[in-house]
């Protein structure tokens, strides 16, 4: 669908403007489960071992979407996927492993953005956190 305004001012150099709008009708943006829903937490760990974690992503939409990462957690942490299409009611798991070094010692926290490209695209971000501990 679009859509063109057209706006009156008194500006004597510009008295009329158009503004034109576009829209994608009936779409929505995909539908997604998290497990676990409130995102990584590797809890306590000792740092100088590499550990991993997962959440699994599942496609709840109609229609078949692509799974991108595209924020990563903060350098001491790695994150993939293991799959980026993602049929309807089908899933991928994100992946992210902390690395044998680099890890600050005690609590940290980043995230993980995922952009869900389906009939329109979204943004999910995922929450990652931990305690690191000297063995």
């Amino acid at each position: 669908m679009r859509k063109t305004v057209t706006v009156v001012s008194s500006d004597e150099k510009n008295a009329n403007q158009q503004l034109h709008f576009a829209a994608i009708v009936g779409a929505t943006p995909p539908t997604v489960g998290l497990a676990p829903e409130t995102g990584i937490d590797f809890d306590r760990f000792t740092a100088d071992e590499s550990h991993e974690a997962r959440v699994a992503v599942t496609n709840f939409s109609p229609t078949a979407i692509e799974v991108k990462i595209l924020g990563g957690p903060p350098a001491y942490l790695e994150a993939r996927l293991s799959g980026t299409h993602l049929e309807p009611k089908k899933s991928t798991d994100l992946i992210v492993k902390t690395k044998s070094d680099g890890v600050p010692l005690g609590k940290f926290s980043g995230a993980v953005t995922l952009l869900l490209e389906g009939s329109q695209s979204t943004r999910i971000t995922i929450p990652v956190s931990g305690v690191s501990m000297m063995k």
